[in-house]
Order: structure tokens, then sequence, then C-alpha cells
């Protein structure tokens, strides 16, 4: 039995804010990352399924996961209820620190709600799971962000994926001068 992986790499869509210089460290931006309607693999005869969403972070920021969701439509949607996000420091290789971030099923949506007629599971992160520390790569490093959701039935159908993450970056010079571990004020648009 093998794995049958979907790895879908978005590249990122940079919003950065327009504000004057403040006291302590506030985000000047975001990278949003998505995919619409794409297609996910069968698993095939006795394989499984796996759908990767991986983001490619530029380098010399500072980052903060601000949110990130996942739906996987499939004619028989046996994906499982739980998954993960990450967030990582350079390469695998070059780790310096790592968050592991519960992912979890909203539900099914009803049928009459989406662009497409197949049961849809919904995926977000869990409450309360979201890091509040920002991810500090080494300078002239990048970082990447993943999100996985697995289907351990054998033989699961293809599908669609629509996913959607946010990422709001930071000078990297204040961050390093407020601390890895300070608490992170967000930005309401």
């Amino acid at each position: 039995m093998a794995v049958t992986q979907t790895l879908f790499t978005p590249s990122p869509d940079p919003f950065f804010y327009r504000r004057g210089s403040s006291a302590g460290i506030l985000p000047i931006g975001e990278f949003s990352f998505s995919v619409r309607d794409e297609v996910i693999t069968a698993g095939g005869a006795g394989n499984e399924q796996s759908v990767v969403l991986q983001m490619n972070l530029p380098q010399n920021y500072a980052y903060r996961l601000r949110d990130i969701f996942m739906t996987i439509g499939a004619s028989t949607n046996t994906f499982s209820l739980f998954g993960s996000a990450r967030i990582t420091d350079g390469t695998a290789a070059n780790r310096t620190i790592e968050y592991s971030i519960p992912f979890e099923s909203q539900g099914q949506l009803p049928n009459d709600q989406l662009l497409t007629a197949l049961p849809t599971q919904v995926y977000s992160i869990a409450p309360g799971a979201l890091p509040q520390q920002m991810l500090l790569p080494q300078r002239n490093t990048g970082a990447f962000m993943s999100a996985n959701v697995f289907n351990a039935t054998q033989n699961g159908p293809a599908g669609t994926c629509w996913a959607r993450a946010t990422v709001l970056i930071y000078d990297i010079a204040q961050a390093f001068e407020a601390g890895a571990n300070a608490p992170i004020p967000t930005v309401s648009r």
C-alpha cells in the first residue's frame, strides 16, 4: 500500500500595508496563498491519499500565521476529520523552530452551497491553536508553511480542492529586536 500525494504549491500574493512609523512591532503586510478548484489525484488500487498545500515564504521577513482553510470535495468523501498545518523556519535540515498546528474538519457543506455537486469537507485551524509567536528565520533563509489532510480509505476517488492561507509579515530587524516570544499584535482589516 502506498500514498498518492497531490501537492499544491501556490505563489504568494503580497499585500503591503500603508502606515507610518510606530512604536512596537506591527505587521507590514501579508502574503496570501490560494488554490481554486484544483484536481486531487485518485488514490488508485490499494493506495491511500494525501493532499498537501505547501507555501514557500519569501526570504528576509518574519512571519505569523493568520489563518488557513482547505476544502476537499470528492464523490465519496472519506478524508479524515483531522490534518495538520505546519510553519517551519528554513529548510528541513536547518530548522530553528517549527509549529505543528491542529487542523480539523468543520463539517461537510450541503451541496447547494457549493460550486460543485461533490460532498465537500471543510478544514481550518482548531480554535485556540493558532500560534501567538512569530517565526524568525535566519537572514537569507526562507521558511515554508504546509497544510495536509489524509484519506486512509484505499482507492479514494479523484476530487477537487479549494484552499487559502494568509501569513502576516513583519520587518525582520524589528522582529529580532522584539524577541521571538513577545506577544504579537494583529491588525484587523
